[in-house]
């Protein structure tokens, strides 16, 4: 995957912000609160933590879709024995 530009409207510090980086390999340098590691902060957020988010709400997604199901079936069971 290539990034080739990021928008952020809002994020911390950042408003606004536009950074272009399709001329290849970047370096992002500045003055203390200036930004940097919000932008950093930002890029794990959109490209680590988000999809593990979205990963989180499809699995519980499907468990609760099974426990349903599991409910339904123990609705239409009216008598069980286990001999062991």
């Amino acid at each position: 995957m290539v990034i080739k530009k990021i928008d952020i409207g809002a994020f911390g510090k950042l408003e606004d912000y536009s950074i272009d980086l399709s001329s290849g390999g970047q370096v992002v340098y500045g003055p203390n609160e200036f930004g940097k590691s919000t932008l950093v902060e930002f890029l794990k957020m959109i490209l680590i933590i988000m999809p593990m988010l979205i990963a989180v709400k499809i699995l519980y997604n499907k468990m609760k879709t099974l426990y349903q199901q599991i409910q339904m079936v123990n609705m239409n069971v009216q008598h069980v024995i286990i001999d062991i």
